[in-house]
């Protein structure tokens, strides 16, 4: 891989790909709609090359950018948690602007398209297959996140290029500033909350965000086209493990409140989470332990959540 293209790049996956990218010596095309951000995420380098560009727009991504491309990774998605997890205008527009983008592709000779898809897809599946009322807002990011896995690659396959979609199992990291879980709960524990919880025996993985960086370089470099790989750290276990794994870490005086929240989410069975076609085909490993990635955010948001430059 010689050069890259990455939307989303001041997001929290798509920085750390930037990064990743500029380490192995890639020319990457980072999209930006907002320049005073991506100012503020980005020093210089001389392989990067910061676009500004409105995903809604009509434009085509060949007048701001006229050289072949290796790679297309796609992170931009507005939406992925909270109220706009639950939107379906923030999600139809998603859609269409991954849709739209590879309308692109062709006139910027792209080899490989690259998406990020979440565990989320399965848990949609899973949900909607039940014979009851189904009232989960989240169920529009998942349902479109899945929609437009199947679309795009379809797309993109006619096209003749190369498609990925990794499954992430879920991933967290510096930078993060959303109200997902283990954001929420070290954010808690450090101002001295009890968090409360479900019981928490389903099953998870979590992957630090520079570990799935790696990947997503790897991907590109060594991955099988159409490949379904499950990009996680390959050690699933319940979810209570990790939650009281963050306590000890963040602060081993304030009690986990399990049992005292409910649970109206999917139980996966252990083979969702593996990964080992990715460590097969792409030689990956991740390099930072769970405890060493808290240890990481906790002194992050205690020293007040500075900004980290790429």
């Amino acid at each position: 891989m010689k050069s890259a293209i990455v939307t989303g790049s001041t997001g929290l996956i798509g920085r750390w790909v930037v990064a990743e990218l500029l380490k192995h010596h890639i020319k990457v095309f980072a999209i930006v709609r907002d320049r005073n951000k991506a100012d503020k995420i980005f020093r210089f380098h001389k392989n990067l090359h910061i676009v500004n560009y409105d995903l809604g727009s009509n434009r085509s991504l060949s007048q701001l950018i006229q050289e072949e491309i290796d790679v297309f990774y796609h992170f931009a998605w507005e939406g992925v948690s909270g109220v706009g997890a639950g939107d379906f205008d923030i999600q139809l527009s998603n859609m269409e602007q991954t849709l739209k983008l590879t309308g692109f592709l062709s006139e910027l000779k792209v080899k490989k398209f690259i998406g990020a898809g979440s565990l989320h897809e399965a848990e949609c599946l899973a949900e909607m297959q039940k014979e009851e009322i189904s009232d989960n807002r989240g169920i529009m990011y998942k349902s479109s996140k899945l929609a437009t896995h199947y679309m795009t690659k379809v797309e993109v396959c006619r096209q003749g290029i190369e498609f990925y979609w990794p499954i992430i199992t879920n991933t967290f990291g510096i930078g993060e500033q959303t109200p997902r879980l283990i954001n929420t709960t070290i954010r808690k524990l450090i101002n001295g909350e009890s968090p409360k919880f479900t019981s928490a025996v389903q099953l998870y993985d979590f992957i630090y965000v520079t570990d799935v960086a790696r990947a997503f370089w790897l991907i590109g470099e060594k991955g099988i086209s159409c490949k379904n790989y499950i990009l996680g750290s390959g050690n699933c276990r319940p979810l209570r493990e990790f939650l009281e794994c963050i306590g000890q870490i963040v602060n081993p005086k304030v009690p986990l409140l399990f049992g005292e929240a409910p649970f109206h989410g999917i139980m996966l069975p252990p083979e969702y989470f593996d990964s080992t076609s990715l460590q097969k085909d792409t030689g990956f490993q991740c390099e930072i332990s769970f405890e060493k990635s808290i240890q990481y955010m906790k002194e992050w948001i205690a020293a007040g959540e500075k900004d980290v430059q790429i």
